[in-house]
């Protein structure tokens, strides 16, 4: 019987226990229903509606601001109609990430830049159907796998920007869905083949600017599949130092791959031929002197930068070859490179002496051969040779006459920082503005500037050329005549040194207006360098002007000498602004009063300071003498007393 009454006991305990653990957990979650609050009260909630048919309208949730904190835990997202969720809280101090409350609505989350540290446990699990989740710009030291428990839906993932350094075989074991994985901008010396493997769904990784120094996707105990998935491939900003034949062996589904701004010196002969999918390769901005094959359908090869002196042997299927910054002297061979397909070639900064085309270049519609040692414009520049050409650079190289032997269509044509061009003359300029169904600016944009030695270009130069834009800036033009043809969006003659007499009138009564109205920009360096009473003078001053001011004779010259020096001091009554050689003048008077008035107080200083020390010395010396006088005096006293008492 007492053994039945114990057992009662016990059970009322057990049974009182429960109850009270069951009211305790009710009053937290009171408590804690009571500090949540809705989303939409401290951040942004805004509708946006589907723009197209093959978009969804969704609900976008902007949380941003500076060096605040905020409890994501407490916020409760809106109730909403089957919209997705869109969240983005940036700027706060959040220094661990609490577990987010549910919301199966909840698609996109981005966490940037609030100085996390740590996430708990399973800090998203509730977020079954996220799809985008960022952590990038925090301070991440490491992740765990029950970081992304339950996010079965995932399919990007942003960890870029952190402290990471070293990851555990099962750190990413959960995501059964992730496409692409960013890891830029890390402390990852050696690639996590083993935890990226665990992603059977990886297509797209980047591990750009961090301290890799070897690529590590084969080892020889255990097959890894990583590589045999892959797609997309970013390891730039490395510290890689050579690419070896079985480094991509595995690679036959790489599409894009980029190992730019490393330290590559030697790549391996055939070390891309089972890159078979491979279409962009970029290995610019590395040491590189000698490449041999690349795959057969690559499209687009980024190989500036290096120190190659030969052309690499090109396949047929390329579209684009940017070569640029290497030490090329001679043009291609045209039996080993096949360029038939390319539509953009850039071979500028080389050492080229020529360019001269044999085998035409049927698709090529972009070509740069700047800044090399080319002395003249190549004959085979021509409508046979490069039929599709529409945009030609040829700045800096040392050419003296812009002379084309045969006309060429473009859209753009730049010749910049030419020093040795003096002038161009009539009919020089054999291009004009190419031409197709359904353009609206059918018209060339030319550049002629910052050629230091062109101080001449004869009339009609430009007449037979439909312009879009013609930038003759910062030459050393202080004439010329009057352009008939109408140039679309204006002509930039800022930075030379004009003589505005007569001869540039035709500027004020033509194009001031326009520029004012429709291109101001083009008016801020267009100034006069002569005659004297105009030098330093913007054209705009003469706006709206009621006289031809170029073409004035001797005395109204002197008049308006006079006048315009004293606009030129009160401001022009357009700008509203005070003229230069005005705040000149008040700046400096405004700095001589400045110090007359310091000066005049540091004398009246030392001058009244002078007079307080001469005046403590004199009451010091009557203090002294006062003294003396005081102690002669009672020692007389003290005498005369003493003969009395004898």
């Amino acid at each position: 019987m007492a053994k039945r009454r114990y057992f009662d006991i016990k059970q009322w305990l057990l049974l009182g226990l429960v109850m009270f653990y069951g009211v305790a957990c009710q009053i937290d979650n009171e408590s804690q229903l009571v500090n949540r609050v809705s989303a939409c009260e401290v951040c942004l909630c805004t509708n946006v509606d589907a723009v197209e048919s093959s978009l969804e309208s969704f609900i976008d949730i902007e949380c941003i601001h500076k060096n605040k904190e905020i409890a994501l835990n407490s916020l409760m997202w809106p109730v909403n109609n089957q919209k997705s969720i869109s969240i983005s809280v940036i700027g706060f101090e959040i220094p661990s990430v609490q577990k987010i409350l549910k919301n199966e609505f909840v698609k996109t989350l981005q966490l940037n830049s609030n100085n996390i540290k740590t996430t708990w446990p399973m800090a998203f699990s509730d977020l079954t159907n996220l799809e985008y989740l960022s952590l990038a710009y925090n301070q991440l030291g490491e992740v765990t796998p029950d970081m992304f428990h339950n996010l079965r839906m995932l399919k990007e993932l942003n960890l870029s920007n952190n402290k990471l350094s070293e990851f555990n075989q099962l750190d990413f074991s959960q995501l059964k869905s992730l496409k692409l994985l960013k890891l830029e901008g890390n402390s990852i010396v050696k690639i996590p083949i083993p935890a990226l493997d665990k992603i059977e769904t990886l297509k797209g990784l980047n591990l750009s600017r961090n301290k890799i120094f070897l690529l590590n996707f084969n080892d020889g105990s255990e097959h890894f599949q990583i590589l045999e998935k892959l797609k997309i491939l970013d390891i730039s900003y490395n510290k890689l130092t050579v690419i070896t034949k079985d480094t991509f062996q595995r690679a036959s589904l790489l599409e894009y791959l980029d190992l730019s701004n490393n330290q590559i010196q030697n790549i391996e002969e055939n070390a891309f031929k089972n890159c078979k999918s491979l279409r962009v390769l970029n290995l610019s901005w590395n040491e590189i002197s000698t490449l041999t094959t690349f795959p057969p359908f690559i499209q687009s090869l980024h190989i500036a930068k290096n120190s190659l002196i030969e052309w690499p042997s090109c396949p047929e299927s390329l579209t684009f070859l940017d070569i640029s910054q290497n030490q090329l002297i001679n043009m291609f061979n045209e039996k080993y490179i096949n360029f038939d397909n390319i539509q953009i070639l850039n071979v500028s900064r080389n050492q080229l002496q020529t360019f001269e085309i044999v085998k035409p270049l049927t698709k090529l519609s972009v070509l740069d051969i700047s800044y090399n040692l080319i002395e003249g414009i190549p004959h085979s520049f021509d409508s046979n040779s490069i039929p599709s050409i529409e945009d030609l650079t040829i700045d800096g190289n040392p050419i003296e006459q812009l002379i084309f032997e045969s006309e060429l269509s473009l859209r753009k044509f730049s010749a910049k920082n030419m020093s040795r061009i003096k002038i161009i003359k009539a009919n020089e300029l054999k291009i004009k503005a190419k031409t197709s169904t359904g353009d609206l600016d059918q018209c060339i944009d030319i550049s002629i500037s910052h050629c230091n030695a062109l101080s001449k270009i004869e009339a009609k130069a430009f007449n037979d050329i439909s312009i879009c834009h013609l930038d003759l800036s910062y030459n050393n033009l202080k004439s010329i005549s009057k352009i008939e043809n109408k140039v679309n969006r204006g002509i930039n003659l800022q930075g030379n040194p004009w003589d505005c007499s007569c001869d540039l009138q035709w500027i004020l009564d033509d194009l001031l207006q326009e520029f004012y109205i429709n291109h101001a920009a083009l008016l801020h360096e267009l100034r006069c360098d002569s005659p004297r009473q105009f030098k330093g003078l913007r054209f705009v001053h003469w706006y709206k002007w009621g006289e031809r001011a170029f073409c004035s004779d001797s005395r109204k010259s002197r008049h308006m000498e006079n006048y315009l020096l004293s606009e030129s001091t009160s401001g022009s009554a357009e700008d509203g602004t005070l003229g230069s050689h005005t705040i000149i003048m008040i700046v400096l008077f405004i700095a001589i009063l400045v110090l007359f008035i310091v000066a005049a107080a540091l004398i009246v200083y030392l001058i009244k300071g002078k007079y307080r020390h001469s005046r403590q010395i004199r009451r010091k010396m009557t203090r002294q003498r006062q003294t003396m006088a005081d102690s002669e005096q009672a020692r007389m006293n003290g005498e005369n007393f003493a003969l009395n008492n004898a």
